[in-house]
Parts: C-alpha cells; sequence; structure tokens
C-alpha cells in the first residue's frame, strides 16, 4: 500500500504510474490521509488513548506516519521534519559547500546524490537513479543534471565515488594508480574522463557514516529542527531510507542487501562535507546580490 500510494507523491496529490506489463493503462491515484482526529464520532477517551502511546507506535496509529517500520535503522525519519519542497530552503549561489557521491550499479541502480552544507544544515537537493548504464553514461548524466548556473559560477562539486570504482578492470590488472589517481580502466577513470580532477575516493567508515545521519535527522531539542532537510525532489532517497533495516550482524550499520544505494550515495557526500576540510574560497565567498543570505537559509521560517 505504501509503495502504491504513499511513495509517489505528496498527500492530497493526484498522480498517474508509468504503464507495466502487470498495468498498462494506470489510473489517476492519491493518498487521502486519514486520521482518527478527522472521524466525529471517535470519543475524547479514544484520542486519550492514542495520546498515552509511545514512540513509533504513537506516530503510527495517532499521526499516520507510514514510515514507522520494526527494526529500521534510522527510525527517527520523519516526512513532516525532514522532506521540504525546493522553494523553501533554496541552496544559495555562494557561500554553501557541495558535494556529489556516488554509489555504483549497473544492474542494480546506480545512485548519485548532491548535498550542500548551509551553515550548520546539510540540504539534500538533486537525485540521480537509474540502473543498466555503464559508467561513462553515468558520468554524463551526472554532469548534466547539474544546472547551467552551477557550471556558470565555478561551483565544481567534488565528486565522491563508491571506494570500489577504484578496483582495476580484468582487463587491466596490472594498470597503476599514479598519485591516488584512479587506475586505467577502474569505472573511477571513467568517471575522471568526465568530472576531471574534482573525482575522489569517498571517505567509507560506514559505521561513522550511519551514525552521523541518524545525529543529522534528530530533532534538537533547542530549536525543534533536524540538521538535515531533503528536497522532495529525491524520491528513490526519502523512499528507501526509512525502510532500511538494521544489520543483524551490526545494528549499528544498515543492511547491505537491502536497496542502500541512494542511502550510500548520500553517506558519500555528507562524509564529504563534514569529513574533510572546506575549501578556504567556499568559506570566502560572498552571498550574490539578490539571493538569500547565509543567515538567512539557515534559520528556517516555514
Amino acid at each position: 500500500v505504501k509503495r502504491r500510494f504513499v511513495d509517489p507523491a505528496p498527500p492530497m496529490t493526484p498522480f498517474k504510474t508509468q504503464p507495466t506489463s502487470d498495468e498498462p493503462e494506470p489510473g489517476v491515484r492519491m493518498y487521502l490521509p486519514a486520521r482518527a482526529t478527522d472521524n466525529k464520532h471517535l470519543g475524547k477517551d479514544y484520542i486519550q488513548k492514542l495520546n498515552n502511546l509511545k514512540g513509533p507506535l504513537r506516530d503510527a496509529l495517532r499521526d499516520g506516519s507510514w514510515d514507522v517500520l520494526d527494526g529500521v535503522r534510522f527510525a527517527t525519519f520523519n516526512r513532516t521534519a525532514h522532506v521540504i519542497e525546493p522553494s523553501d530552503f533554496p541552496i544559495p549561489a555562494t557561500g554553501a559547500q557541495r558535494a556529489l557521491g556516488v554509489d555504483w550499479g549497473s544492474s542494480a541502480p546506480f545512485a548519485g546524490i548532491w548535498a550542500a552544507k548551509v551553515g550548520e544544515v546539510i540540504v539534500i537537493y538533486r537525485e540521480a537513479y537509474k540502473k543498466g548504464l555503464t559508467p561513462s553514461q553515468q558520468a554524463t548524466m551526472l554532469r548534466d543534471l547539474e544546472g547551467d548556473e552551477e557550471r556558470d559560477l565555478g561551483l565544481i562539486a567534488p565528486v565522491a565515488l563508491d571506494p570500489a570504482m577504484w578496483a582495476r578492470s580484468p582487463q587491466q590488472p596490472n594498470a597503476p594508480s599514479i598519485g591516488g589517481l584512479p587506475p586505467a580502466g577502474s569505472i573511477a577513470h571513467s568517471y575522471r574522463d568526465v568530472f576531471g580532477s574534482a573525482v575522489r575516493k569517498a571517505i567509507n567508515p560506514r559505521l561513522d557514516g550511519a551514525a552521523m545521519i541518524e545525529d543529522l535527522l534528530r530533532v534538537r531539542d533547542e530549536d525543534g529542527e533536524p540538521r538535515i532537510y531533503i528536497y522532495s525532489t529525491c524520491v528513490n532517497l526519502i523512499r528507501t531510507l526509512p525502510a532500511l533495516p538494521r544489520c543483524r550482524k551490526n545494528p549499528d550499520d544498515v543492511d547491505t542487501h537491502a536497496e542502500d544505494h541512494a542511502y550510500d550515495a548520500m553517506r558519500y557526500a555528507i562524509q564529504e562535507l563534514i569529513g574533510r576540510p572546506a575549501p578556504r574560497s567556499t568559506s570566502e565567498r560572498v552571498a550574490s546580490p539578490g539571493r538569500p543570505a547565509l543567515a538567512d537559509l539557515t534559520r528556517r521560517d516555514f
């Protein structure tokens, strides 16, 4: 039900899915939330019982949250708190660090996630998610998704690639890796042909990355806000992040057999922003005329 009605579009928004062999002529659908508080025939005692529930069970039964699942790694994810419209928090043209994280996939989808650090806030503002592409096609797709304004301003985000993409190809098993550059024939080498010196090997301690994301998702007592927001246009990240189960062998990590492609790409981007020092040129830039000041963007008024 969640995948069919809730994930594809915001509540109260009609949508139509792509035709499939099972459903060649899909109809128009819409998720219409219906909560206990909408039922005027329920007494106050019933609502009070829901109010007395704790944590995820209350979120599900009282508030109608579809992101509450048993055994998930990021149980604090909440669409109301974390998912925003792009117009609610535009990324300033200057004064924000950016990074692109990439998780490799071929038969499974590859994922690219763009993140920006604005003050103390991380904003996930773009995603790419597709299977069946060659490394060169993936890199070209990612480059083309970056806006003309970004390229015109020289805002070239570092491209943090899954370290597995540095593996040498079977056709060139002895290809040298000089100065940390991707060896010839590797997937990362194909990305470097497109992105040049922006390509780098992602910071990849899994448990550190999961703990970092968990902390960013936590709603802070001091202001009632998290430190990470996700644009509503990042539909695959929003769909998969709250459903990621914990690893049975190591509950502090996610189950790597789950659909973790967008999560891994986001983790690489965030660890690039937080795990490496910001270049001086980024911190010294001044906001351009007509754009919100950095202080205004870190104060969320929506």
